[in-house]
């Protein structure tokens, strides 16, 4: 089952973790624990309307130091992208210790979306947290940007015609969608 969502911090207008949402984490995830529809694994995935939306505590991380107070790898503040994931992943383990869960980080370190200053590995700080968290937790993770070499936007050696619009795989006639299918699928199958 794939919860789609704006983002899993409260710093994003459509967030995971606001229960007031009408797809949130209680009701989508923790509800299901212990019922017939409890999830086999669960998969934290991308993370990029977080960072679009909300990039000062994902910026603020530092990978060399994931213990900084700035931005600390073990926080459980609701409004950040790392503590979001990490409360949400508590709950999850205080219902079920046992629960399998993942990471799999975009496919892309970088960005030149109208809009957003124009630069090289836009997403890398995002990709870095996830790698720290899936590190944290001891959790496996898929890091799609090193299995695809995908970029996105024009300058980037994105790769049109694949992805027409530069930003979404399923844009295109379907190679670059089942291109990731079937990297995600090696990497759930050998986990599940």
């Amino acid at each position: 089952k794939c919860v789609p969502a704006g983002g899993i911090g409260l710093g994003v207008a459509l967030s995971f973790a606001r229960t007031t949402d009408a797809i949130n984490y209680q009701n989508s995830l923790l509800s299901l624990i212990g019922t017939a529809n409890e999830p086999d694994l669960v998969v934290f995935d991308y993370g990029v309307n977080d960072y679009d939306q909300h990039p000062a505590d994902i910026d603020a991380f530092n990978p060399a130091d994931p213990f900084n107070p700035t931005m600390s790898i073990d926080s459980r503040d609701m409004n950040t992208f790392i503590g979001a994931h990490n409360k949400i992943i508590d709950d999850m383990l205080t219902l079920k210790s046992d629960l399998k869960f993942c990471f799999i980080t975009h496919f892309s370190t970088d960005n030149a979306n109208p809009g957003i200053p124009v630069k090289k590995d836009h997403w890398k700080k995002l990709v870095q947290c996830q790698q720290a968290l899936a590190n944290y937790w001891s959790a496996p993770i898929l890091n799609l940007h090193e299995k695809t070499g995908y970029r996105n936007r024009s300058n980037f050696d994105s790769i049109t015609p694949v992805m027409p619009d530069h930003i979404h795989p399923a844009s295109g006639d379907g190679r670059s969608v089942e291109s990731l299918r079937n990297i995600m699928r090696q990497f759930l199958v050998s986990i599940a």
